[in-house]
């Protein structure tokens, strides 16, 4: 069964603000939904651990079999949750080329816009139906390879694919270990998914038929690269485990090495996780709290063999202490070459909003810049990504930072020299 994208209507050069507030409500609800969901399922995984801690704890101990136990997996920049505090960034806003992108239709979530001018207009792509009770249908998470590949996850559906850039998509599918909770792809047909069982499965013919992977610990996030390296970071103790393709599993970075002080828990989350070729950058983040984070930032060049933290709030930063997005609510992370990464970030108090990228090239030291609609607007980020070390885009929901009349809008900013100068190339996504 293939479903056809359904075609919007023409964009309205002045929409009504109510009508657009409604939309934004409808977002929000449509997260809150998501992430109580999330929280529901942490509670239940910890419940279950508690049960079979206790159930060992009053029977004979026998032999250990010495062999690794549970399974996971999950999207390359995010993961599941089987932790409270972890809530992972969406996979939102995609880019294969300076042209070709697809991005999830941030007023509505329901369904997947395409560009193939850089993001200066957009057309439907994929319109999914949503149950207005249980968010059954909403779009989760994007994955693209190519400008023909890609992938959507559907909440409580599974996920659609398409092979001839997003005109048509499959129905959606479900592998039979469980409810898909995350996934990447990292070639037409090799993929990798977390489902709702915890269970990590790699397939290498899109999805028609799934491997089960073992895993020498019960993580939380994973990230893959078309070369086989896996990377899998687990809760609670925070540790990422490598391995190629799914083999030969071992301890990278002890989470007990990550720098963490003050209020932070001791307990450490599972880190987001953005690698590429041989390097890999962890962002561990123990949750907002008036509008700001704690979160440490580490990273590797040579595949694991030694680590270096590069940004955290906790210990003397790298870069100054008032870096805007880098120093108060993190959004996202992503890597781009050898040495290259960016964090998307905002300040969420700030009366006028201060949206903010910051990259790096070198590996260790971060350059912060201002999105420009932030000057005098407030805006926070709601996606962004890079192709490349050059060429990189955010989304963002802008309005009035005073008056009585709230006018919320989308607005697309791109930059050509690797972070250093942003321009809006969209000023109000209303499609």
């Amino acid at each position: 069964m293939i479903i056809s994208p359904t075609e919007h209507g023409r964009r309205r050069e002045n929409p009504d603000s109510t009508e657009l507030l409604i939309k934004e409500a409808r977002q929000k609800t449509r997260r809150r939904r998501f992430r109580l969901g999330l929280i529901v399922l942490a509670a239940l995984v910890i419940i279950a651990a508690v049960l079979i801690a206790i159930g060992r704890a009053t029977t004979p101990a026998t032999k250990a079999t010495g062999g690794p136990r549970g399974t996971v997996g999950a999207n390359t920049v995010s993961s599941a949750v089987f932790s409270p505090f972890y809530f992972p960034p969406s996979q939102n806003l995609q880019f294969v080329s300076p042209n070709d992108g697809w991005l999830i239709d941030p007023n509505v979530e329901d369904r997947i816009l395409g560009t193939t001018n850089g993001g200066r207009s957009w057309s439907t792509s994929y319109l999914s139906s949503v149950s207005a009770k249980t968010n059954v249908g909403g779009i989760v998470s994007i994955d693209f390879i190519n400008t023909s590949d890609g992938w959507a996850l559907l909440y409580g559906e599974g996920l659609i694919s398409t092979t001839d850039g997003g005109r048509s998509w499959s129905a959606p599918r479900e592998p039979a270990q469980g409810s898909v909770m995350a996934y990447t792809f990292t070639g037409p047909s090799n993929g990798w998914v977390l489902t709702s069982k915890g269970v990590l499965l790699h397939t290498l013919n899109d999805m028609t038929t799934w491997l089960t992977v073992t895993t020498p610990a019960r993580g939380t996030s994973l990230c893959a690269t078309p070369s086989g390296s896996l990377w899998l970071g687990e809760s609670d103790s925070g540790s990422v485990y490598s391995s190629s393709n799914g083999e030969s599993w071992k301890l990278s970075l002890s989470g007990s090495r990550v720098p963490a002080a003050g209020n932070v828990p001791r307990i450490k989350p599972a880190p987001w996780i953005s690698c590429s070729a041989t390097s890999a950058w962890l962002l561990y983040n123990w949750g907002e709290s008036a509008g700001s984070m704690a979160y440490a930032v580490e990273r590797t060049l040579n595949g694991g063999k030694s680590w270096k933290a590069v940004v955290s709030s906790e210990v003397k930063p790298v870069v100054l202490a008032d870096a805007a997005g880098v120093f108060a609510t993190v959004e996202s992370i992503g890597s781009t070459g050898k040495t290259s990464a960016w964090i998307l970030g905002f300040c969420g108090p700030c009366t006028t909003g201060s949206a903010t990228v910051a990259t790096t090239t070198n590996a260790t030291t971060f350059v912060d810049a201002t999105l420009p609609i932030a000057k005098s607007a407030h805006a926070s980020p709601v996606g962004g990504t890079f192709h490349g070390p050059k060429d990189g885009w955010a989304i963002l929901q802008e309005s009035p930072s005073s008056g009585t009349t709230p006018t919320v809008k989308i607005v697309v900013v791109e930059t050509t020299d690797g972070g250093m100068t942003w321009k809006v190339v969209d000023p109000n996504l209303n499609h």
